[in-house]
């Protein structure tokens, strides 16, 4: 092999070093000397650059690979100067043949690279950079890759070329393999149907497949190597950061993410995904990456709507279905409403007949009348219960139960009868039978009041027995058995099989001869069972009859208020209802209501129609009323005043009843107020959460003035006429009550019902009619603007205002429109049900206007000119003896801008007459156009304020 240039540059560098040292030492010797010293310097120094080449060259061959020099001389062909032994392992030609043919190599390229590799040299040797590629080699049967790598250096004579060959097969292999890999993880997940996607650790797409790539109208060879950044199949670049971050932080936990969204595919709908995401860890623990799904639900979410509808259309199929059989109940019950109206005032007009001056014969009619009537007014309540039973609607309470107290009302409610027929009414309960329950008291002495009615109604001599005995006890809850039994005429067994159904009786001659409809066994029957009980009857004819049921109840404890334990000394004998009861029944109204006189009453009502019968009715029996427009006034006023009792309407604006209820109790003290819920709506529910908010009793709206005293009467305490000298007396009247004028006429507007809600005071409910007309008439468009402005809430409650001011007023067409807009938007807002009940209501609404205001404007014309041409009446004489009381409250209600006042000027018109004078139609036009600072000046100059 040839010595390469290295080694000859070492010896021609010794052979000058040689020389000047010889120079040196002998610069007087011979040539003789000369030549011997310097031929053994150079054999020395030729052994040394010998040694050196041959140690280079041991190291090269200990390299794993072929290390070369070659030199492109500026004319002629290139020539390797070195190169290394691993050659011949590497490209399959020993370094000698290399040396001696610079082509040697190329006879081994595999024949599909070698067109690649000359381009390559060729370009190399052009722009004399660096060339670096990978080829294939054949040789020995077997084929290699070679990794050819070199770098150029020029130099004088031309370019050298430094580099080496490697075989990288063991790479390629394992290259291959990896591709292998991938191509056979690519066409797995094409295999998967639903969109898949796989990323590495810094969240860019190793892999997508092909429904992917569908879904998505991507191309799998454009995503890969980028983040969801860099793509665009979801537009929103906001959600494209979001889910960018949230796989990262996937990668991160090697955790679980999914969620579903909604997202446009490259059709260009919006489908509803499922999107799952599982992060993947390496062997080591460190991230990996992570494999997503998208899972197209839109099939799902079709059949879902698919399964609604088909619900929806089963649901109205059933509505229809069910309507031939609630047809009946509805039709009773509007039926019974409608005669329930007309019978209220027979009823009521008899009473007042019967304590009028009348003969024998005229007391004897009247008494007659009214007993028709009570017993109409049971039957049609009968009906009203059936309907209710039958339609589904009929509810069971779960409230506190005394027992003691149902069997005093049963006493009350049945004694009087069993007295007048001079039958005994025994009471037997036994010593293991709680007092203290939870359940629905209203209706376990429904049945009881039914079952001893009919007891006594077919015992002729005797008694009726009332039991009440325990059937199981289970701790917490007891199976209660109650029995009636008589000493009448009894049952055979054909006539107590046809008991406890709807609308039969024993037989036609018990009809004919007892009277009744047969409803109240049957209604009897349906109360048990919803009370967890059932019902029966044991009897022999002419041997009496045992009517009994059983309810499941809840055991409770006893309230401190509450006695401790029932009666249990043996039977408990009544032949008529207890002594105090009776003494009650006795006492007129107005006696019973002197007790109220002096109480301080609080009522919270944010309607001023509302306000004023309200106050009205308050007053005339003597109370002291403060008002509050909304729940936050009434909880600043009950945190200032303790009042004996706090009337809360349910819906105001600010903080609605139940709110304010619950601050109320939350003010603590010694003296909290009972608090009654005023409602329109005194449903179960409604109900349930006034009692959890902290109220006590309800007095449904329209306010009935009968059930307002009595619930007065239950919780206000009992007072001496002396405890307070404000208010006006339940019996005084002032001159302009005794001559106000006939009622109006108008359609749509019972008069008498309006009358009676505010107490038979015409002047008042004229003023109620003209602030109605006043505040109302554009109610309906202002539903529509909180409506317009998604403001459910408003709309909501205006609707809740116009149901309640037209009941007060006496509108039932209206109220029950009103109801029904109020219903509609109570539910799932319907915008077509909504809209037909707002046409509805506006209808009915501005027919009455149309017709009301005329009459209106006329009244008030005629009531002007009779302020005028009429002085005023004086009044009582003790009535002055208030008049400094009375101006001086009235002048407190205007400072504090206190709608009240109409009320107390429309109470005491006679005495302010009297006291105001000339100022008198001042006054009063600035506090019916609510300018209360007007009307203050007024009272001030007149000196009385």
């Amino acid at each position: 092999m040839r010595i390469g240039w290295l080694f000859e540059l070492t010896l021609l560098l010794a052979a000058c070093a040689a020389f000047l040292v010889l120079r040196r030492r002998r610069r007087d010797g011979s040539q003789t000397h000369l030549t011997s010293d310097v031929e053994e310097e150079l054999r020395r120094l030729r052994g040394m650059a010998q040694h050196s080449l041959e140690r280079l060259r041991e190291m090269s061959d200990a390299l794993p690979c072929a290390v070369f020099q070659m030199l492109q001389p500026l004319e002629g062909s290139p020539r390797f100067l070195f190169v290394g032994q691993p050659i011949e392992d590497i490209v399959g030609v020993t370094a000698a043949e290399q040396m001696q043919d610079f082509r040697a190599h190329r006879r081994h390229i595999a024949s599909k690279d070698l067109p690649r590799v000359m381009d390559a040299l060729r370009e190399a040797r052009l722009s004399r950079g660096r060339i670096e590629l990978d080829y294939r080699v054949e040789w020995g049967g077997r084929q290699r890759w070679v990794k050819l790598n070199a770098a150029s250096t020029e130099k004088p004579d031309g370019v050298l070329w430094t580099g080496y060959w490697l075989d990288v097969t063991e790479q390629h292999q394992a290259l291959q393999r990896m591709a292998d890999q991938l191509d056979f993880q690519d066409r797995l997940i094409d295999t998967i149907p639903t969109p898949t996607f796989i990323k590495d650790e810094n969240a860019r797409y190793l892999s997508i497949n092909r429904a992917f790539e569908e879904a998505f109208g991507l191309d799998r060879r454009n995503l890969i190597g980028k983040t969801i950044l860099d793509s665009n199949h979801i537009a929103d670049p906001v959600r494209r950061q979001r889910v960018h971050d949230q796989q990262l932080e996937v990668i991160r936990t090697g955790g679980l993410f999914h969620e579903q969204h909604d997202n446009t595919w490259a059709d260009g709908k919006l489908r509803p995904e499922l999107y799952w995401e599982q992060g993947i860890k390496r062997a080591d623990g460190q991230p990996a990456g992570l494999v997503g799904v998208l899972i197209d639900i839109s099939p799902q979410v079709e059949a879902q709507e698919a399964l609604k509808r088909a619900a929806e259309t089963m649901q109205v199929a059933k509505d229809i279905a069910e309507a031939a059989t609630t047809a009946k109940s509805e039709f009773l019950a509007s039926m019974s409403h409608e005669i329930r109206t007309p019978m209220n005032a027979i009823l009521g007009l008899s009473h007042l007949l019967l304590e009028t001056p009348l003969d024998e014969k005229q007391a004897h009619y009247a008494a007659k009348i009214r007993q028709s009537g009570q017993h109409l007014l049971g039957i049609i309540n009968d009906i009203l219960d059936f309907s209710k039973v039958e339609a589904g609607k009929l509810d069971i309470e779960h409230a506190d139960v005394d027992l003691e107290k149902i069997l005093d009302n049963v006493a009350t409610l049945v004694g009087e009868k069993a007295r007048a027929k001079g039958l005994a009414l025994v009471f037997d309960v036994a010593s293991d039978v709680p007092r203290w329950l939870v359940g629905d008291a209203l209706r376990l002495g429904q049945i009881l009041v039914n079952y001893a009615n009919n007891a006594v109604k077919f015992t002729e001599r005797g008694e009726v027995v009332v039991s009440v005995t325990a059937e199981a006890d289970a701790g917490t809850e007891v199976l209660l058995r109650f029995e009636v039994r008589d000493t009448g005429i009894g049952l055979s067994n054909a006539q107590m099989a046809r008991l406890f159904q709807n609308f039969v009786q024993a037989d036609t001659s018990t009809s004919r001869k007892y009277g009744g409809t047969g409803l109240g066994l049957a209604i009897s029957k349906r109360l048990a069972e919803l009370m967890g009980g059932e019902v029966g009857v044991r009897s022999e004819l002419g041997q009496g009859s045992r009517f009994w049921f059983t309810a499941r109840l809840q055991r409770r404890e006893a309230t401190a208020m509450e006695h401790t334990s029932i009666d249990t000394g043996g039977r408990r004998v009544m032949a008529s209802a207890d002594e105090e009861a009776m003494h009650d029944a006795a006492r007129t109204l107005s006696e019973r209501l002197t007790r109220l006189r002096g109480a301080r009453v609080l009522l919270a009502e944010d309607n001023d129609i509302n306000q004023e019968v309200a106050v009205h009715l308050l007053e005339s029996v003597g109370l002291v009323v403060d008002l509050a427009a909304d729940g936050r006034e009434a909880v600043e006023k009950a945190r200032r005043v303790e009042y004996d009792l706090v009337l809360m309407d349910m819906q105001m604006p600010v903080m609605d009843g139940l709110e304010a209820t619950r601050a109320i109790r939350g003010l603590g003290g010694a003296m909290q107020p009972p608090i009654v819920a005023m409602t329109a709506s005194a449903t179960q529910s409604d109900r349930a959460l006034c009692l959890q908010a902290g109220m006590v009793d309800f007095v449904a709206k329209p306010i009935e003035p009968d059930h307002l005293w009595a619930t007065l009467l239950r919780w206000i305490a009992k007072r001496s006429p002396e405890d307070g000298a404000t208010g006006r007396a339940p019996a005084a009247q002032t001159v302009a009550e005794n001559q106000a004028g006939p009622p109006l006429e108008v359609p749509g507007l019972d008069t008498a019902l309006g009358l009676r809600r505010v107490a038979g005071r015409p002047d008042l409910y004229l003023t109620l009619l003209r602030k109605f007309a006043a505040g109302q008439n554009d109610a309906i468009g202002k539903v529509r603007a909180a409506l317009q402005a998604q403001d459910a809430k408003t709309a909501l409650r205006l609707a809740h205002t116009l149901k309640g001011v037209a009941g007060n007023i006496g509108a039932a067409p209206l109220e029950t429109a009103a109801a029904g807009l109020e219903a509609a938007l109570h539910q799932t807002p319907d915008a077509r049900a909504v809209s037909a009940w707002l046409e509805e209501t506006e209808t009915a609404l501005q027919a009455l206007l149309g017709q009301l205001v005329p009459q209106l404007e006329a009244a008030q014309a005629k009531a002007e000119a009779r302020d005028v041409e009429e002085p005023a009446v004086p009044a009582d004489p003790g009535q002055h003896k208030n008049t400094e009381a009375v101006l001086q409250r009235l002048g407190e209600l205007l400072a504090d801008n206190d709608s009240q006042a109409i009320a107390w000027l429309q109470s005491h018109r006679v005495l302010l007459q009297e006291s105001v004078g000339a100022n008198y139609p001042a006054l009063l036009r600035d506090i019916e156009n609510f300018d209360y600072d007007l009307a203050l000046d007024t009272l001030r100059k007149t000196g009385t304020a």
